[in-house]
């Protein structure tokens, strides 16, 4: 559309060497912008993001900033072809005057004002070809600046590449958030520093789009499932993701932006689940509409098919109260159906139940179900499976048992799974194993789950069974191989019994279930790989533990957590130097099902960074955020907060004897193939690192003659006390602890550390430092300080029994403490230390159990000397 009216009709030649500035981040974008429209007259500026990337908002501010008039240009959505969008003054000026509008602004005459004026074109990769060459005029004529925002670059770019590269031209590509950068912007929305659990979470919800993470973390604190815990934010509860009114707000911003064949595409593909590419291919609508949806980061497509790329949209994308006509009869299909009113029919609604359980969607599930009778077996199964889900497996336990007087096979299953996995009750498993066991005789999907359930009641018999101080040689071994499934199910009913239970097998199994054979290869697959670390010669090259047998996802949810844990357990034991839980291990899994076992793989974590020897100071921040995410009320899994104090003791310090014993105490197993082991290792590690504080070589070979007996978790402790006291070991323990370490298998790069340290030599110790640091690995020397006691300003210092009696209380007790002493309230403790006045109480009053006093005055004069004031 040629003007000899206005000047310069072509674009400007490209400059050399001045290229787009992509992926950048907001602060750095801003600062281009600005810079570029303050020095450039009529500046052409096109910033791309993916949607929800503030665009429109960091060209407004940019423009005020050069103390321009910025004008929006409408555009409204074109009804001949999907995602097409349309200048609004071409509904009734022709494309030459719709252009003079433009450049000379809304009341149509000469611009005589000597303010710059910017035109802001949002979505312009969406502009149809009249209004493309408009905006073409209007960028030539050099009146006006031009500002204008894409979802995806590929066309606008290829159409503008001139003038984008010429002097008057910025190009600026926005980047999602990092996770940092999402901690941070969440620390500021909530004002306090999130958790890691919660970052994760929010930032995989919303895909690291700070328009998307903002309104949901306004609604996760509104909805009370995002609150505080000791001065972090947390998750307090997985979110239900059934607010209707926020779905029905997140549909108008999509169709706002892509319209409604744009949204009509994108609920398609959310009911459906995932549309198979050649599905895809043959529907006009989709055809036309995949591939700018996914420029504008609305959907992924893979090889299976495409999806919606962003948790957050999708559940929105289905829960909305905008009816579908005749929703697809997927598990989503349902929901949504569900969610609008429209029957369903018992066996939609089981299936949905099951599926969405096992995405983590445990409300939705729950939603589900409210379409069945309440005496259906089936949502009973699914209302146990929900409370496992979510780390109550005695309320799952409470649902199942009128179900088992009714000779219900899948209940005695589960009620199996839950005694001896979850609560590893030796004697309810012995009984539920009977009753299991005559259920598998005419359902074959129940054996493999049989035999795993009776390895580890093996297991958990023969652990029991030690006594006194000292934990069994067999502490922490996985189950025997080949365990005879007669010795722990007998053809006999076992006492106490019942009879219903042995008669199991009449009952006929609902179409929708719990995939119980799945759960058995799962959990046999687990118990292979924990047998493999335990039985490995560390003489031979070591395999990394994965599972093969069965991929992750598949996993059954209410065993993820114990499966995550003992695998990553295993895999430590194996492998110490390589990530624990590999990414690549839970890939296909939904966000919702990876946070309901966050609890567990972040404690792996830190396990692995205790052992490897990573900084005390990071260690502390990493207990901390465990700790009030522990608080928070996310499910557990396998974690015990004894596990957690065990760990705590690791890292600061002495903790209370009525949790851990007398030093050189370890108690007995409890038949726990995770938690126990792994506490005793931690009780070692925190004892050998108080002897090497204390500098006393006496305590620190009995501890090591204390410690786990088993090579893998005493090489494990070993290595451990090398990595971190490796500079404060005494003199005369070097030479025991080089015939331990070696007798056990720790790594020869580990052992010369010590040998350089007894040769006496710096520069050997120096350059085994460097040799192990050097080397690709996690293996680091890290210093074995614990956190100093603060002494208040009211007191010169602790007495000999004062210091001996406050290494009985934990880090945070001590803080309690020291500020008690000084006269402060609860109630100001809680505000200087940013913690609830419950647990400021709760610390007030384990102290003072701990220490035998009744009143901050006992507490002063048995601590601390007071000042002379005079």
């Amino acid at each position: 559309m040629p003007d000899p009216s206005y000047p310069d009709p072509s674009y400007p030649e490209a400059r050399p060497g001045h290229c787009p500035r992509r992926g950048a981040s907001a602060a750095l974008a801003r600062t281009a912008l600005e810079q570029h429209c303050l020095e450039v007259a009529a500046p052409v500026v096109l910033v791309t993001g993916v949607f929800g990337t503030e665009r429109a908002g960091l060209l407004a501010h940019g423009s005020a900033r050069a103390q321009a008039t910025l004008e929006v240009v409408p555009t409204v959505e074109s009804p001949e072809a999907p995602l097409t969008r349309r200048l609004g003054l071409l509904r009734e000026l022709g494309m030459q005057e719709a252009a003079r509008r433009l450049m000379d602004g809304s009341a149509g005459g000469p611009v005589t004002s000597t303010v710059e004026r910017h035109l802001l074109v949002d979505q312009a990769d969406l502009l149809d070809e009249d209004s493309s060459d408009v905006l073409d005029a209007v960028i030539r004529s050099h009146r006006v600046g031009v500002l204008m925002t894409a979802s995806g670059s590929s066309r606008i770019v290829r159409r503008l590449a001139r003038v984008l590269n010429g002097p008057r031209g910025l190009h600026l590509e926005l980047a999602t958030l990092t996770l940092e950068e999402t901690r941070s912007l969440l620390a500021q929305m909530l004002e306090e520093p999130p958790t890691s659990a919660l970052a994760r979470y929010l930032h995989a919800c919303t895909g690291g789009v700070p328009e998307d993470l903002s309104v949901l973390a306004r609604h996760g604190a509104a909805q009370g499932w995002i609150g505080t815990v000791d001065s972090r934010s947390v998750v307090v509860h997985p979110p239900q993701w059934l607010d209707r009114r926020a779905a029905d707000a997140v549909l108008g911003r999509l169709r706002e932006a892509f319209g409604a064949q744009g949204v009509q595409a994108l609920r398609t593909i959310a009911l459906q689940g995932e549309v198979r590419m050649d599905d895809a291919m043959d529907s006009d609508t989709l055809r036309e509409t995949i591939f700018p949806l996914e420029e504008a980061g609305l959907l992924t497509i893979r090889r299976s098919g495409v999806a919606v790329t962003r948790p957050v949209h999708q559940h929105s994308l289905v829960m909305s109260r905008q009816p579908v006509a005749e929703p697809p009869r997927t598990p989503e299909g349902t929901l949504h159906a569900c969610s609008v009113g429209d029957p369903v029919t018992p066996e939609e609604a089981r299936a949905a139940a099951w599926h969405l359980l096992e995405l983590g969607h445990v409300d939705q599930a729950r939603f589900v179900l409210q379409a069945l009778p309440s005496d259906d077996v089936g949502r009973t199964h699914v209302q146990a499976c929900c409370e496992i889900a979510v780390g109550a497996p005695r309320r799952a336990m409470r649902l199942l048992r009128p179900l088992v007087a009714d000779a219900d096979t899948t209940a005695v299953a589960l009620l199996a799974f839950i005694e001896i996995v979850l609560l590893r009750d030796v004697d309810a498993g012995a009984h539920r194993l009977t009753a299991l066991a005559h259920a598998a005789q005419t359902r074959p999907d129940l054996d493999d789950l049989l035999q795993a359930l009776s390895h580890l009641q093996d297991y958990a018999v023969r652990s029991s069974s030690g006594h006194g101080g000292a934990a069994p040689a067999s502490a922490g071994h996985a189950p025997a191989e080949g365990t005879a499934l007669e010795e722990t199910a007998p053809e006999g009913a076992a006492p106490g019994a019942s009879r219903d239970t042995a008669e199991a097998s009449t009952l006929e199994e609902p179409e929708a279930g719990p995939d119980l054979a799945q759960l058995g290869r799962a959990l046999l697959a687990t118990l292979q790989a924990c047998r493999a670390a335990h039985q490995h010669d560390p003489q031979e090259p070591a395999r990394p533990v994965s599972p093969e047998a069965v991929p992750f996802r598949e996993v059954p949810i209410i065993a993820s957590n114990w499966v995550a844990s003992v695998l990553g357990a295993a895999r430590l034991l194996l492998t110490p130097e390589e990530d624990v839980l590999p990414e690549d291990w839970f890939e296909g899994e939904s966000v919702d099902r990876v946070l309901l076992r966050t609890t567990s793989t972040e404690l792996m974590r830190m396990l692995q960074d205790l052992i490897c020897g990573e900084p005390l100071d990071d260690l502390r921040n990493l207990l901390e955020d465990i700790w009030a995410q522990f608080d928070g009320g996310l499910p557990q899994g396998p974690v015990r907060r004894t596990l957690l104090e065990a760990l705590d003791h690791a890292v600061e310090g002495g903790r209370a004897e009525e949790l851990l014993g007398p030093p050189g105490y370890v108690r007995p197993p409890t038949g726990g193939l995770y938690d126990s082991a792994w506490r005793q290792v931690l009780i070692s590690v925190g004892y050998l690192l108080d002897a090497v504080v204390l500098g006393d070589p006496d305590r620190l070979e009995q501890t090591v003659e204390d410690a786990p007996q088993d090579p893998p978790h005493r090489r494990m402790v070993l290595r451990c006390l090398i990595l971190r006291g490796l500079h404060t070991l005494p003199e005369q323990s070097l030479a025991p602890l080089i015939r331990h370490a070696r007798s056990v298998g720790v790594e020869p790069v580990v052992v010369e550390l010590l040998a350089a340290r007894l040769d006496g030599d710096t520069h050997r110790v120096h350059d085994a430092v460097a040799a192990l640091e050097g080397r690709e690995g996690r293996f680091r020397v890290a210093s074995v300080a614990r956190r100093p006691v603060r002494l208040a300003p009211g007191v010169t210092g602790l007495t000999v029994e004062g210091r001996d009696r406050l290494a009985l209380l934990s880090a945070r007790e001590r803080e309690v403490t020291e500020q008690a002493v000084q006269g402060m309230s609860l109630a100001e403790i809680s505000e200087s230390l940013r913690i609830s006045l419950r647990t400021v109480q709760s610390h007030v009053r384990n102290t003072y159990r701990k220490l035998g006093v009744s009143s901050r005055t006992e507490l002063r004069s048995q601590l601390f000397e007071a000042r002379d004031r005079r």
